[in-house]
């Protein structure tokens, strides 16, 4: 049996190494579009920071590949995918078979339709690629915005500064990470990132950005506007379905994958940031890997059923430690929450009928895997909620 895996992230790579657990056998041909071997996407801003070499982050080295019998063609281009020949189309016109397809693609970062968006000195961070060409442009240039708040932006604008750049955030929203704080933990993180040398500009959307002589104008629309030398837009991701329009599979927001990772065509599976599961795109590292995981079982001939990943995340930046899971909605929840400026903590778990749904830790990060536990198995946490936030568990 050949088994053909699309994508050498951490989706791609954990379903070859899954299915060669399972079977010592099979032909494995993983082909990625990078022109290094699969690495470990949420280091790339320490290579950005230049504390880490791309070899560094390696999910293995080149002779993993070798002694697993797995086939690995990097710097290929695919254009399609052929299901009733079951061939996969490349760039340079070569066709590759298949038995079974694992479409691991990935996603793409998001530009929005901001005029100057194009600008040669506006970059995006996904890729090894784009951290060598947006390390290469620091070298010389020492002002630049982020657009976006998120984890990455935030991450980056940190990895900047390690190389004496001035970062100016600037984030739509009025507090940082809506996706994983509430506004009152924003807050409290927001002093902790100045205090670094970020500064923020914060519920500011950006109207357009104008080149003048070598730097680039941010204009804004309350009025306002920033310098900058260059631009990194850090303003989330969209799935990589744009080959697989005419193949045939269907795709709602992302792939569409049953409960086996199996999409709508015969001996196709999706995984990681390209697929949707029971109407959901995760987009974390934690849910990729689950999903190849099940997919490599089940390719391998086990019977592995997916029932979706927690929502979590967690920021990469020296010196604070921020852990976000689950639902922090707040939506008919119970908050309970502890907080010691002095000592940098910030701590607060949501409670719906009786079971955590979702926690914030900031500063304290010792009982956030007890309490992720608690969430995957549905604890019933009523009368002990306070006394968990001070590891009484």
């Amino acid at each position: 049996m050949k088994i053909v895996i699309l994508g050498g992230g951490v989706a791609g790579f954990t379903a070859a190494e899954t299915i060669r657990k399972h079977d010592k056998f099979c032909e494995i041909n993983m082909i990625s579009g990078e022109p290094v071997l699969p690495y470990y996407r949420p280091r790339l801003v320490d290579v950005l920071a230049t504390k880490a070499r791309i070899e560094d982050i390696y999910l293995r080295p080149e002779q993993w590949y070798r002694e697993n019998n797995i086939r690995i063609d990097i710097n290929k281009t695919i254009t399609g995918i052929d299901i009733k020949q079951k061939k996969v189309l490349l760039e340079n016109g070569e066709k590759i078979e298949y038995d079974r397809l694992v479409i691991a693609l990935g996603s793409s970062p998001f530009k929005p339709g901001i005029e100057g968006i194009d600008d040669k000195n506006v970059f995006v961070l996904r890729t090894y690629s784009d951290a060598d060409k947006i390390l290469k442009c620091a070298q010389n240039n020492k002002h630049a915005v982020i657009l976006g708040g998120g984890l990455l932006g935030l991450e980056t604008a940190n990895s900047l500064i390690s190389l004496g750049v001035k970062p100016v955030v600037v984030e739509l929203f009025k507090y940082l990470l809506p996706r994983q704080m509430d506004e009152e933990g924003a807050e409290f993180l927001l002093k902790i990132l100045k205090s670094k040398g970020i500064k923020f500009s914060l519920g500011a959307g950006v109207e357009t950005i104008k080149r003048e002589g070598m730097s680039l104008k941010v204009n804004l629309k309350n009025n306002g506007f920033i310098s900058a030398d260059f631009i990194v837009v850090s303003s989330g991701v969209r799935s990589n379905t744009d080959i697989l329009k005419e193949a045939g599979i269907v795709i709602g927001k992302g792939v569409i994958v049953d409960d086996r990772m199996r999409t709508n065509v015969l001996d196709v599976y999706a995984v990681g940031d390209i697929c949707e599961h029971r109407n959901k795109l995760y987009g974390i590292w934690t849910a990729a890997r689950e999903q190849a995981i099940a997919a490599g079982e089940n390719i391998a001939g086990k019977d592995k059923v997916y029932n979706g990943s927690l929502f979590s995340a967690k920021l990469k930046v020296s010196g604070i430690d921020l852990v976000s899971m689950g639902d922090i909605s707040g939506s008919q929840c119970q908050q309970y929450k502890t907080l010691d400026e002095k000592r940098g903590i910030y701590k607060k778990i949501f409670v719906r009928n009786k079971l955590i749904c979702g926690a914030i830790f900031l500063g304290d990060l010792k009982d956030s895997l007890q309490v992720q536990k608690m969430i995957k198995e549905k604890t019933d946490v009523s009368g002990r909620e306070q006394s968990i936030l001070f590891g009484n568990n």
